[in-house]
Formats: structure tokens, C-alpha cells, sequence
């Protein structure tokens, strides 16, 4: 019985491996050894979409996953589902729901959406319901600082330091409601003005010095941890208004004179709730540490200056961690369930950075300075160095239980610099309109956007408030494309949209279906669409947390991103910024029969469902559209 182990590192780009490989022993050593090579992702190159499609073998035509946000086709267009909604969405069996359907046994953690899976009676679950936050989280990652550091952490949380004979004490107070958004680009809203609970979960108590120190207490006196400025603490289990979370501490700022103060934590989580078997979860808390997902790693956090002049070291450790702590679940699980068949791993490791880096490490880039192009290549060299790092904990996992290891990442991305208003030649045709309150008005719009770069026609009798005629239809469609190709660069003449179609004539991209609106666009890489003008019409407010000058681009439909610098949501599978990097994602197969020192060349992510399947010798999930990859085979 063959076992295989599939590790997934969110946002990996082949061109980097190879750029870094000298730099990344395991990587070179598993390819030379192995078969190797760049894959497509599937349309759109998102993290929900690809994640499921090399679960499923199916393309979001067939799985219903379109991205962060879906339509349910016959429903209004008013309704726009978000990624709550995926269990409801998924239309397409994971390979783990095939395997278990005969009588195959699995060992999932940290998989996006596993959680939702179906009937399932031979499969270990551990997280994966949702991207952030989820039935596992107690409270979102926040950081708190005194009155002094206010204006240089977004978001942050205030600390009133009380002098209690030679040292600075304050009680802890935890928000809850705290809000942060996620969508294809990463974080879109902080949204931070949660309510302080009540009682404090712990005291801080800042002790001046050459070196001062800050030490963490109980709300009854113990200590549960001692910080200099720059050290993270080890898991601690603090009461949250009535239950017990599990965080980290990463101490930022702390001045000589313990006036100045800041501190991070991590998201906090329940000590339950995120294992099936629920059985697992405490085993796994005291045997391992407490579940954390991942998202706070990649830079994701770096922007709103939450690490300050640590945010490279702080994010590698909270790299390290996190996979330190999903890969000794997997060693904990695989020892006491010999029977598996199947494990799965996702760690979000890159993609964070794409998002917040990637541009500046474009010499040419209109943010790029030199010193940001040092200190991107440098952070990008270091966390695939820190991947690598985990990577040699799966490979060793993998060769103890004589198992094929499959590494695989469901996108990358190329550099961001342009944002453009795709939604601004409908309003102007008149075929888009928002009512007082700037909502989406379906009685006088005949076309609706929508965040997975969908078009819908607003059509007569197939929409609810439709008001295209069907003898107008392909008319209207015919417009919107020409009008998308219409649009020009005022400083190059370039067109930013890369195609535009009818979603059927894009097929072959996995597009076709109702799932998808009426024509489908994609960017040219270094443009961008985000935000757009979807549910609301875009105000300068809005644009300011994006763009330079908000004002100007919302005059011009124009402007230059500050927050985004790279993106994979945008753009064809095959989009490359040329000199550094493309849109594909990584495909790395080692162990028993499999072939050494090949490239894999052709390869798609729904190529990998039917290819684990092929090697374990079951039938690919049910939907499954892709090919098994016979060549990297023996």
C-alpha cells in the first residue's frame, strides 16, 4: 500500500526556488532525486479555488469554488456569497472523500475547507475551516502599545502604564469584535475598533534598564513570561471572557525607561473545536502546542508596522513555529494511526509576502527604492531558506513511512503596480448605477461585477429585476469586451486587460458554467483591478487605504498601489513579469517509483488529484477533470 504525504506552501513560485536553489539544500536535493517543474494553476489563480482544485482534480467550472466571494446562478445578483458560503458551494468530491469511500484512511491538517468535508468515517481532520479566524479562533492577532507608539501601529490597542515603585505596570485587555477582511489580495480592512473585555487576562509589568524586560503575569500574580525586545514568548493559556485561549507574545518595543511600550500577540485560539475526532485536540495541544493557522505569516502583518523595526526576524519565527507545530501534528498523527494512506499539510507561507514585497524587488517598479529592493530580495531569499527548513521535516517524515512526498503551491504571483477602474467605462455607458446610498442598483444596471473577474449580464428573465432583453444579450457581452479592451495606460498607451471573453471561449481555462458571469477578464501583470466597484461605488476614503492620491484616481480611474505589490488573482496561469518571476505554481514529486533528475513540463493543479489516485491505486474523485501525470512516474 503506497502512502503518499502532500505538503502545500501557499503563494510558492518555481522561478524563486530555482533563483534561491543554492541557497535551499532540501529543495535541491528532493529535485535532483525527484521530477520537478512549474505547474498552472486553474482560473482564478486564487488560494480557494487552486486549493480545491488540486484536492478535486476539478476546475471551478465543475467544483463551483470561484474564489473568495460566488453567485449562486438563478439568485439575485444582489447576493453575493462570501467563503462562509464554500461547504454550500463545493460541488466537486476532494480525493480524501474518494479514499475514504474506499475504505481508505487520511490524516488532513491544516488543508483549506477540509473541515467541510462530507461523510467521512477514515479521515483525521485538524483546522482547516476556514482562511482566518473559524470555529478554532477566539480572538483575532492585535498588538498594543502606549500613547507614544499609537501613530505608528495601525490598528493598535492602547496601554496605560501605571508607575508602581521603579517599574511600569498595565493590565491587559484583550478586544474582542475585531474584524479583519480577507480577499484575493490579502487583508483589505483592519477594521480594529473592537471592545476592550472587561476583565484583564493578564498584567504587564515593564522593568527599566540597560536591557529592560517585561514580564507577563496571571490575573492572580504568576509569571508566565519574561521579554526582552525582540524575543517571542513560549504557547500560553490565558482566561478570555470565560474560556481559555492559547497565544504568543513577540515583544516589539520596550524603552530603557519602560515609558514606551509595545506588544504583539498571536491570533488566540481554543484549546477544543478544531479536530475530528474531537478526541485529538487536547492530545495534540499537550503532546504538540495550540493549533494556529498561518495566516500571520508571510509578511502579512508587516504593513501596519504591528513587528516595527522586528518584522522580518518576528514573521521567519512565526514561520518557523507555525510549521514547526503542523508538521509535529502530522509525526504525532501518522505514529499512532499506521493505517494511513494519505496526508496533507498546507502551510500559508509566501503568499503574505508576494502580496507586500514582491513589487519592490523590481528595480523598475515606480515604489521601488534600492534599499527596498535589498531588503525584499533579502526577506524572499530568508523565507524560502525558513521553507526549506520545513520542508526537511516532511521529506524526514516522509522517508520514515517509505511515502511519495508531492510539494505543491496552488499560485504565486507577478509585481503589482497599476490599479485601474474596470468598473468606470460601464457607469460612464450607463450599464452600471448605484442608488443613494452608493449600493449596486439592479433596476438600472444591465451589467454587475463581481470580485472573481465575472461580468454578468443583469438579463431578463434569468435574473431576478433583470433588465437586458435576451435578444440584447449577446450584444451587451459583445460591448463589455470591446469596452475592456478599450481601456488605455494616459502614460503608456498600453491596454491593461490581457483577454476578455465570453466565458465559454475561455473553456479551456475552466470558466465555462454558470458559475462564472457572462464574460471573464484578466489583468496584464503589473495592473490591478483592486478594490473595484462591486456591491458599493468606490469612494476616495476607500481608495486611500490602497492608493497614492486617492482623490486623483478616483477622478482619473488611475492610480498607483501602496498596499499591493504583487498579486496572482488578477491574471492568466501563465502570466510572467519577465526577469523575476510568474503566476505558476510548484510541483515537486519524490520517493519510491518515481522518476530522478526529470522535469515536469505541462502540468496543471488538477493534475495532482488523479496522479496521487494513480500512484495509491483508487479512482480520482468524481468531478475530477484532470490527467494523471504518468511521466514523473517510474
Amino acid at each position: 500500500m503506497q502512502k503518499v504525504i502532500l505538503v502545500g506552501f501557499d503563494g510558492a513560485n518555481p522561478e524563486f526556488v530555482e533563483r534561491y536553489l543554492p541557497h535551499l539544500p532540501t529543495f535541491r536535493q528532493l529535485i535532483a532525486a525527484g521530477s520537478w517543474g512549474p505547474m498552472l494553476p486553474t482560473v482564478p489563480c486564487d488560494t480557494p479555488t487552486n486549493w480545491t482544485a488540486l484536492a478535486t482534480g476539478a476546475t471551478a467550472a465543475a467544483s463551483g469554488i470561484t474564489g473568495f466571494a460566488f453567485h449562486h446562478p438563478g439568485h439575485s445578483l444582489t447576493e453575493k456569497l462570501g467563503i462562509n458560503e464554500y461547504a454550500e458551494m463545493r460541488q466537486a468530491e476532494f480525493l480524501w472523500e474518494a479514499a475514504d469511500r474506499q475504505g481508505r484512511e487520511s490524516i488532513l491538517i491544516n488543508y483549506p475547507f477540509s473541515w467541510h468535508s462530507r461523510d467521512l468515517e477514515h479521515t483525521i481532520i485538524v483546522g482547516g475551516d476556514a482562511i482566518s479566524g473559524g470555529a478554532s479562533c477566539i480572538l483575532r492577532p492585535a498588538c498594543h502599545c502606549t500613547a507614544d507608539r499609537l501613530d505608528q501601529v495601525r490598528g493598535g490597542h492602547p496601554l496605560e502604564l501605571q508607575q508602581e515603585g521603579l517599574a511600569y505596570i498595565a493590565d491587559l485587555r484583550l478586544y474582542d469584535r475585531e474584524k479583519l477582511e480577507w480577499s484575493a489580495t490579502g487583508l483589505v480592512s483592519e477594521g480594529m475598533a473592537g471592545t476592550a473585555i472587561p476583565a484583564p487576562s493578564a498584567r504587564l509589568i515593564a522593568l527599566p534598564g540597560e536591557q529592560p524586560q517585561l514580564e507577563i503575569r496571571d490575573t492572580s500574580g504568576g509569571r508566565l513570561a519574561k521579554l526582552q525586545e525582540g524575543e517571542w514568548s513560549q504557547p500560553l493559556a490565558l482566561p478570555i471572557a470565560g474560556e481559555t485561549g492559547w497565544l504568543r507574545f513577540f515583544l516589539v518595543r520596550l524603552s530603557q525607561d519602560g515609558r514606551s511600550l509595545q506588544l504583539y500577540h498571536t491570533m488566540i485560539t481554543r484549546p477544543d473545536a478544531w479536530t475530528k475526532p474531537g478526541h485529538w485536540a487536547p492530545t495534540l495541544l499537550q503532546e504538540v502546542g495550540p493549533y494556529q493557522q498561518g495566516m500571520e505569516t508571510g509578511g502579512q502583518m508587516e504593513t501596519r508596522g504591528w513587528f516595527g523595526d522586528y518584522a522580518l526576524p518576528a514573521d521567519l519565527a512565526l514561520l518557523d513555529h507555525t510549521g514547526n507545530t503542523l508538521l509535529g501534528y502530522a509525526q504525532r498523527l501518522a505514529a499512532a494511526n499506521p493505517q494511513w494512506q494519505y496526508l496533507y499539510l498546507q502551510l500559508h507561507s509566501s503568499d503574505g509576502l508576494n502580496h507586500r514585497r514582491l513589487g519592490h524587488m523590481d528595480p523598475q517598479h515606480p515604489r521601488a527604492t534600492p534599499e527596498r529592493t535589498r531588503l525584499a530580495e533579502r526577506w524572499m531569499r530568508e523565507n524560502y531558506q525558513a521553507t526549506d527548513r520545513l520542508l526537511a521535516q516532511a521529506a524526514q517524515l516522509a522517508e520514515e513511512h517509505d511515502a511519495v512526498l508531492v510539494v505543491v503551491s496552488d499560485h504565486s504571483a507577478v509585481p503589482t503596480h497599476t490599479w485601474v477602474d474596470t468598473a468606470r467605462p460601464f457607469i460612464e455607458r450607463g450599464w452600471l448605477s448605484f442608488d443613494s446610498d452608493g449600493k449596486w442598483d439592479p433596476t438600472r444596471s444591465k451589467v454587475r461585477k463581481m470580485i472573481n473577474h465575472s461580468i454578468y449580464v443583469n438579463l431578463r428573465g434569468r435574473q431576478p429585476n433583470g433588465v437586458v432583453p435576451p435578444e440584447e444579450y449577446e450584444h451587451v457581452r459583445d460591448e463589455i469586451i470591446s469596452r475592456l479592451y478599450a481601456l488605455r495606460d494616459p502614460r503608456t498607451g498600453d491596454c491593461p486587460v490581457a483577454v476578455a471573453a465570453r466565458r465559454e471561449d475561455l473553456a479551456s481555462v475552466g470558466t465555462d458554467g454558470p458559475f462564472f458571469g457572462d464574460v471573464v477578464y484578466l489583468m496584464r501583470p503589473g495592473y490591478t483591478n483592486q478594490p473595484a466597484s462591486e456591491e458599493r461605488l468606490l469612494d476616495a476614503e476607500t481608495l486611500s487605504a490602497f492608493l497614492d492620491q486617492p482623490q486623483q484616481a478616483l477622478a482619473s480611474g488611475w492610480g498607483f498601489h501602496r498596499s499591493i505589490q504583487g498579486n496572482h488573482h488578477d491574471y492568466m496561469p501563465n502570466a510572467a513579469y519577465p526577469g523575476l518571476c510568474s503566476n505558476r505554481s510548484i510541483l515537486l514529486v519524490h520517493g519510491p517509483g518515481i522518476r530522478q533528475g526529470h522535469r515536469i513540463s505541462g502540468a496543471r493543479t488538477i493534475d495532482v488529484a488523479p496522479t496521487i489516485a494513480a500512484l495509491t491505486g483508487i479512482a480520482p474523485p468524481e468531478q475530477c477533470e484532470g490527467r494523471a501525470l504518468i511521466d514523473v512516474m517510474a
